[in-house]
């Protein structure tokens, strides 16, 4: 009885150190593309001043590609679920910064990418209407609404990751 038990467990335990190393790759993987410093340093500069540096975007174009990769998924499923609804916020995201966010007009900084320049007092070269501020201040809520979910999901990844691998 006990080696039947033997044979059913071994594999079995196997597997699951296999599955755990599995997921911990994928994690460092993903990790070395957008870790949680740099997804928070432009989540800050989102939140401060509705702006962020082309470079730190990057990461964020390259983790969703990388995610989306057939054959890179965590053996746990809610590894995978958790981090299908990351890059889901992170796409919606990606989405409005594509949509609303310009090159400035800064020759010292030529890739500082900001919302809507043009709605902006602060950065239009005319003065905005009431209506087009307004509607700056629309999509500047927008932006944080999306940057806090963003932010959200992560974090709720992340707490998967550390519960789950002990990373």
């Amino acid at each position: 009885m006990l080696h039947l038990l033997n044979l059913v467990l071994q594999p079995l335990l196997k597997w699951t150190a296999d599955g755990w190393e599995h997921d911990r790759k994928i994690f460092a993987s993903l990790d070395s593309i957008l870790d949680e410093d740099q997804l928070l340093e432009l989540i800050t500069n989102l939140q401060s001043g509705d702006c962020f540096y082309l470079s730190q975007a990057l990461p964020i174009e390259n983790f969703i590609r990388n995610s989306e990769k057939s054959g890179l998924s965590f053996i746990r499923n809610n590894l995978n679920r958790k981090l299908s609804k990351f890059v889901l916020k992170l796409c919606r995201f990606r989405e409005f910064v594509s949509d609303h966010f310009y090159a400035s007009r800064s020759e010292q900084q030529p890739d500082l990418m900001v919302l809507e320049p043009n709605l902006n007092l602060d950065r239009s070269i005319r003065i905005p209407s009431e209506e087009q501020q307004r509607q700056y201040k629309e999509y500047s809520g927008q932006l944080w609404m999306l940057a806090k979910d963003v932010e959200n999901a992560y974090r709720d990844f992340r707490k998967a990751i550390k519960q789950e691998l002990l990373i």
